[in-house]
Protein backbone atom coordinates (compact mmCIF):
# COMPACT_ATOMS: atom_id res chain seq x y z
CA UNK A 1 0.00 0.00 0.00
CA UNK A 2 1.34 3.45 -0.93
CA UNK A 3 0.72 6.89 1.18
CA UNK A 4 1.48 10.46 0.47
CA UNK A 5 2.11 12.84 3.26
CA UNK A 6 1.94 16.51 3.66
CA UNK A 7 5.53 18.52 4.31
CA UNK A 8 6.29 21.56 6.30
CA UNK A 9 4.82 23.49 3.21
CA UNK A 10 1.77 21.62 3.16
CA UNK A 11 2.66 19.86 -0.30
CA UNK A 12 2.15 16.90 -0.47
CA UNK A 13 4.85 13.90 -1.14
CA UNK A 14 4.78 10.72 -2.36
CA UNK A 15 3.12 8.12 -3.37
CA UNK A 16 5.43 6.03 -1.09
CA UNK A 17 5.51 2.45 0.03
CA UNK A 18 5.45 1.64 3.53
CA UNK A 19 9.27 1.10 4.33
CA UNK A 20 10.04 4.13 2.22
CA UNK A 21 7.08 6.62 4.59
CA UNK A 22 9.27 4.88 7.59
CA UNK A 23 12.28 6.18 6.43
CA UNK A 24 11.37 9.46 5.59
CA UNK A 25 9.91 9.63 9.21
CA UNK A 26 13.38 9.69 10.32
CA UNK A 27 14.72 11.19 7.84
CA UNK A 28 12.76 14.17 7.39
CA UNK A 29 11.32 14.35 10.75
CA UNK A 30 7.68 13.60 10.55
CA UNK A 31 5.75 13.93 13.63
CA UNK A 32 3.14 11.63 15.16
CA UNK A 33 0.29 14.59 13.92
CA UNK A 34 1.67 14.84 9.98
CA UNK A 35 -1.09 14.34 7.70
CA UNK A 36 -1.30 11.31 5.43
CA UNK A 37 -3.25 9.44 3.29
CA UNK A 38 -3.98 5.90 1.14
CA UNK A 39 -2.65 6.58 -2.75
CA UNK A 40 -6.81 5.09 -3.66
CA UNK A 41 -7.88 7.15 -0.35
CA UNK A 42 -9.99 9.86 0.26
CA UNK A 43 -9.27 11.51 4.09
CA UNK A 44 -6.13 12.48 5.21
CA UNK A 45 -5.46 11.15 8.89
CA UNK A 46 -2.51 11.42 11.18
CA UNK A 47 0.62 9.64 10.92
CA UNK A 48 0.59 7.69 14.38
CA UNK A 49 -2.66 6.63 13.09
CA UNK A 50 -0.89 4.13 11.37
CA UNK A 51 -1.01 0.58 12.86
CA UNK A 52 2.16 0.21 10.97
CA UNK A 53 3.99 3.37 12.00
CA UNK A 54 3.40 2.75 15.61
CA UNK A 55 6.15 0.83 16.76
CA UNK A 56 8.47 3.06 14.03
CA UNK A 57 7.31 6.81 16.17
CA UNK A 58 7.96 4.57 19.96
CA UNK A 59 11.37 3.92 18.34
CA UNK A 60 12.10 7.60 17.41
CA UNK A 61 10.31 9.39 20.26
CA UNK A 62 12.87 7.44 22.66
CA UNK A 63 16.06 7.92 20.66
CA UNK A 64 17.95 10.91 21.16
CA UNK A 65 18.28 13.95 19.37
CA UNK A 66 21.80 14.70 20.56
CA UNK A 67 23.10 16.37 23.67
CA UNK A 68 22.34 19.68 25.63
CA UNK A 69 25.13 21.72 24.58
CA UNK A 70 24.84 23.35 28.61
CA UNK A 71 24.39 20.12 30.60
CA UNK A 72 25.65 17.47 28.33
CA UNK A 73 22.49 15.51 28.64
CA UNK A 74 20.83 13.54 25.61
CA UNK A 75 17.49 15.29 24.53
CA UNK A 76 15.19 12.93 22.73
CA UNK A 77 11.65 13.34 21.57
CA UNK A 78 10.81 13.81 17.55
CA UNK A 79 12.39 18.05 17.56
CA UNK A 80 14.52 19.73 19.69
CA UNK A 81 12.67 21.98 22.00
CA UNK A 82 13.25 25.12 22.61
CA UNK A 83 14.45 24.86 25.84
CA UNK A 84 16.06 22.10 27.58
CA UNK A 85 14.19 19.49 29.75
CA UNK A 86 17.43 18.68 32.01
CA UNK A 87 18.97 22.26 32.69
CA UNK A 88 16.33 24.78 31.77
CA UNK A 89 18.27 26.13 28.96
CA UNK A 90 17.49 28.17 26.02
CA UNK A 91 18.57 25.72 22.78
CA UNK A 92 16.37 26.74 20.05
CA UNK A 93 13.03 29.35 19.31
CA UNK A 94 9.98 27.92 19.76
CA UNK A 95 8.53 25.82 16.84
CA UNK A 96 5.90 28.79 15.58
CA UNK A 97 8.68 31.59 15.67
CA UNK A 98 11.34 29.51 14.04
CA UNK A 99 9.95 31.69 10.54
CA UNK A 100 10.02 34.46 12.25
CA UNK A 101 13.32 37.05 10.68
CA UNK A 102 12.98 38.98 13.37
CA UNK A 103 12.45 36.26 16.24
CA UNK A 104 15.86 34.64 14.95
CA UNK A 105 17.46 38.15 15.48
CA UNK A 106 15.83 38.67 18.96
CA UNK A 107 17.10 34.95 19.69
CA UNK A 108 20.64 35.75 18.15
CA UNK A 109 21.16 39.09 20.28
CA UNK A 110 19.91 37.22 23.62
CA UNK A 111 22.48 34.84 23.14
CA UNK A 112 25.53 38.16 22.32
CA UNK A 113 28.03 35.86 25.06
CA UNK A 114 26.59 32.62 24.33
CA UNK A 115 29.38 30.17 21.84
CA UNK A 116 28.07 26.95 22.40
CA UNK A 117 25.46 25.60 20.82
CA UNK A 118 24.00 25.99 17.23
CA UNK A 119 22.64 28.27 14.72
CA UNK A 120 20.68 27.60 10.93
CA UNK A 121 21.52 29.85 8.57
CA UNK A 122 18.20 31.23 8.82
CA UNK A 123 19.39 32.59 12.40
CA UNK A 124 22.35 33.50 10.87
CA UNK A 125 21.39 36.19 8.14
CA UNK A 126 18.57 37.01 9.75
CA UNK A 127 20.86 38.55 12.45
CA UNK A 128 23.07 40.35 9.46
CA UNK A 129 20.16 41.21 7.67
CA UNK A 130 18.96 43.72 10.70
CA UNK A 131 22.25 44.21 11.87
CA UNK A 132 22.76 46.33 8.61
CA UNK A 133 19.26 47.68 8.89
CA UNK A 134 19.95 49.07 12.42
CA UNK A 135 23.38 50.58 11.69
CA UNK A 136 21.74 52.06 8.50
CA UNK A 137 19.08 53.70 10.06
CA UNK A 138 21.66 54.80 12.79
CA UNK A 139 23.84 56.35 10.73
CA UNK A 140 21.74 57.91 8.11
CA UNK A 141 20.30 59.52 11.61
CA UNK A 142 23.31 60.90 12.39
CA UNK A 143 24.19 62.25 9.09
CA UNK A 144 21.49 64.40 9.36
CA UNK A 145 22.61 66.40 11.86
CA UNK A 146 26.12 66.31 10.74
CA UNK A 147 26.10 69.01 8.01
CA UNK A 148 24.52 71.02 10.94
CA UNK A 149 27.43 70.34 13.47
CA UNK A 150 29.87 71.14 10.83
CA UNK A 151 28.64 74.60 9.87
CA UNK A 152 27.77 75.61 13.88
CA UNK A 153 30.92 74.26 14.93
CA UNK A 154 33.32 75.56 11.92
CA UNK A 155 36.86 75.10 12.86
CA UNK A 156 38.68 78.51 13.88
CA UNK A 157 41.87 79.32 15.93
CA UNK A 158 39.28 80.06 18.52
CA UNK A 159 37.23 76.94 18.78
CA UNK A 160 39.59 74.31 17.74
CA UNK A 161 39.83 72.45 20.85
CA UNK A 162 35.84 72.54 21.05
CA UNK A 163 35.49 71.50 17.25
CA UNK A 164 37.92 68.33 17.86
CA UNK A 165 36.19 67.49 21.20
CA UNK A 166 32.58 66.98 18.87
CA UNK A 167 34.26 65.18 15.73
CA UNK A 168 35.27 62.95 18.52
CA UNK A 169 31.88 62.59 19.93
CA UNK A 170 30.24 62.37 16.74
CA UNK A 171 32.87 59.48 15.69
CA UNK A 172 32.38 57.71 18.93
CA UNK A 173 28.63 57.70 17.94
CA UNK A 174 29.44 56.27 14.51
CA UNK A 175 31.95 53.62 16.06
CA UNK A 176 29.62 52.43 18.82
CA UNK A 177 26.84 51.04 17.54
CA UNK A 178 29.16 49.05 15.22
CA UNK A 179 31.10 47.48 18.35
CA UNK A 180 27.82 46.95 20.08
CA UNK A 181 26.55 44.57 17.40
CA UNK A 182 29.95 43.15 16.56
CA UNK A 183 29.62 41.11 19.90
CA UNK A 184 26.42 39.03 18.85
CA UNK A 185 27.75 39.04 14.97
CA UNK A 186 30.77 37.30 16.25
CA UNK A 187 29.03 34.48 18.85
CA UNK A 188 26.42 33.43 16.08
CA UNK A 189 29.32 33.57 13.49
CA UNK A 190 30.76 30.44 15.85
CA UNK A 191 27.50 29.51 16.09
CA UNK A 192 26.75 28.77 12.40
CA UNK A 193 30.56 27.01 12.18
CA UNK A 194 29.00 24.58 14.78
CA UNK A 195 26.10 23.94 12.82
CA UNK A 196 27.69 22.43 9.90
CA UNK A 197 29.86 20.29 12.17
CA UNK A 198 32.95 23.22 11.84
CA UNK A 199 35.25 24.32 14.70
CA UNK A 200 34.53 27.77 16.05
CA UNK A 201 38.29 28.68 16.03
CA UNK A 202 37.98 29.42 12.61
CA UNK A 203 36.61 33.06 13.57
CA UNK A 204 39.34 34.21 15.77
CA UNK A 205 42.21 32.47 13.12
CA UNK A 206 40.18 34.39 10.49
CA UNK A 207 40.93 37.49 12.47
CA UNK A 208 44.71 37.00 13.69
CA UNK A 209 45.12 35.51 9.60
CA UNK A 210 44.88 39.73 7.87
CA UNK A 211 48.30 40.11 10.06
CA UNK A 212 50.00 37.47 8.17
CA UNK A 213 51.25 39.18 5.76
CA UNK A 214 52.99 42.14 7.53
CA UNK A 215 54.71 39.24 8.92
CA UNK A 216 57.16 39.87 5.64
CA UNK A 217 58.46 42.81 7.72
CA UNK A 218 60.46 40.11 9.99
CA UNK A 219 62.66 39.23 7.24
CA UNK A 220 64.94 42.40 6.51
CA UNK A 221 66.82 40.45 3.54
CA UNK A 222 63.38 40.40 1.75
CA UNK A 223 63.30 44.49 1.82
CA UNK A 224 66.54 44.79 -0.36
CA UNK A 225 65.06 43.10 -3.15
CA UNK A 226 62.06 44.90 -4.27
CA UNK A 227 60.58 41.91 -6.19
CA UNK A 228 61.11 38.84 -3.95
CA UNK A 229 59.34 41.37 -1.20
CA UNK A 230 56.04 41.66 -3.85
CA UNK A 231 56.17 38.03 -4.10
CA UNK A 232 56.19 37.19 -0.52
CA UNK A 233 53.97 39.27 0.34
CA UNK A 234 51.06 38.67 -2.16
CA UNK A 235 51.83 34.74 -1.01
CA UNK A 236 50.80 35.58 2.26
CA UNK A 237 48.07 37.70 1.51
CA UNK A 238 46.44 34.20 -0.02
CA UNK A 239 46.05 32.96 4.02
CA UNK A 240 43.42 35.60 5.19
CA UNK A 241 41.98 35.41 1.55
CA UNK A 242 41.75 31.65 1.75
CA UNK A 243 40.59 31.59 5.77
CA UNK A 244 37.67 34.43 4.82
CA UNK A 245 36.49 32.36 1.97
CA UNK A 246 36.03 29.28 4.27
CA UNK A 247 34.38 31.40 6.56
CA UNK A 248 32.08 33.18 3.92
CA UNK A 249 31.26 29.18 2.48
CA UNK A 250 30.14 27.72 6.33
CA UNK A 251 27.59 30.76 6.39
CA UNK A 252 25.79 29.24 2.99
CA UNK A 253 26.08 25.71 3.75
CA UNK A 254 23.31 24.10 5.07
CA UNK A 255 22.56 22.68 8.68
CA UNK A 256 24.84 19.50 9.48
CA UNK A 257 21.65 16.38 10.00
CA UNK A 258 21.10 15.25 13.66
CA UNK A 259 23.42 16.19 16.63
CA UNK A 260 27.21 16.77 16.37
CA UNK A 261 29.71 17.45 18.57
CA UNK A 262 27.90 21.09 19.38
CA UNK A 263 24.18 19.99 20.09
CA UNK A 264 21.00 18.87 18.42
CA UNK A 265 20.27 20.37 15.30
CA UNK A 266 16.86 22.53 15.35
CA UNK A 267 16.21 22.16 10.86
CA UNK A 268 17.05 18.31 10.83
CA UNK A 269 16.57 16.81 14.50
CA UNK A 270 17.57 13.40 12.46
Amino acid sequence: MNYYYLNQYRQPVGPLTEEQLKNAVRREGLLPDTPVIEEQGSEWVRLDSLPTMAEELAAIENSSLGACPYCGKDITGFQMPAVCPHCGEAIALPMEDRESLWRHFLFSMKKSFTLRGRATRMEYWSFVLFQNVILSLIYSFIGIFIPVIMVKYHPTEENWEEYLSVISVMLFLYLLPALLLMVPYVSVSVRRLHDIGATGRWIPLGILSFFVPLSVLLFPALAEDESAFIVAYALLCLVPIGVSCRIIISHFQDTQRGGNAYGPSSKYPR
